[in-house]
């Protein structure tokens, strides 16, 4: 099976699910260190956390069976609001890598990256895909969300829906992003 475009070669008309061998060049494009990205599920829309090992720091051996952790924070005390989605990748068990994925979700109704956080808030589950350097697929699974996830995705569900969002600049979310840098490490994620 492969990945594949419905109508434009945007990320969020690609197809993925488990099981899928090949990416698609949107998705490689839009994929440069760890993200998060609206894509088809069969007819269904969904968000994938994607995440390129671009430097091999993966032990691809204990990759296919590593332990997985997955942590959602909104930070209210950035403007505009940053919502991050943290993973533990338990590839060797003396030092998970550590990834994240932040964005800004707080756009217009109908923008493409608030999308991607309104899915991810209605799923159950969330795909977790490691691409390698050369869009080698290292990992594609389907991970269940543990009950303190689900309850932070309740929340920023709430928000959102009670946010029309508004247009944000680069220079915005460069501010909002180092400020939450600045408050948030990985040491204080509570998986």
């Amino acid at each position: 099976m492969s990945a594949w475009p419905i109508s434009s070669p945007r990320p969020s008309s690609s197809a993925w699910q488990p099981g899928v061998q090949q990416v698609h060049p949107a998705i490689s494009a839009a994929v440069l260190a760890s993200t998060l990205l609206a894509v088809r599920d069969g007819l269904m829309p969904r968000s994938v956390l994607f995440h390129r090992d671009a430097g091999g720091d993966l032990d691809v051996r204990a990759l296919p069976s590593a332990r997985l952790d997955f942590a959602t924070v909104v930070n209210a005390a950035t403007d505009p609001q940053v919502v991050a989605v943290y993973a533990r990748i338990w590839d060797n068990p003396r030092d998970p890598m550590r990834i994240e994925a932040l964005g800004l979700p707080f756009h217009p109704r109908g923008d493409e990256i608030r999308l991607r956080y309104e899915l991810l808030c209605l799923q159950e589950d969330i795909d977790f895909v490691v691409l390698g350097k050369r869009d080698e697929i290292l990992l594609n699974r389907r991970v269940p969300l543990s009950a303190s996830m689900r309850q932070v995705h309740q929340r920023l569900r709430a928000l959102l829906e009670a946010s029309d969002g508004r247009e944000i600049s680069k220079a915005e979310l460069l501010r909002a992003v180092q400020k939450h840098q600045s408050q948030f490490s990985h040491n204080d994620v509570k998986y």
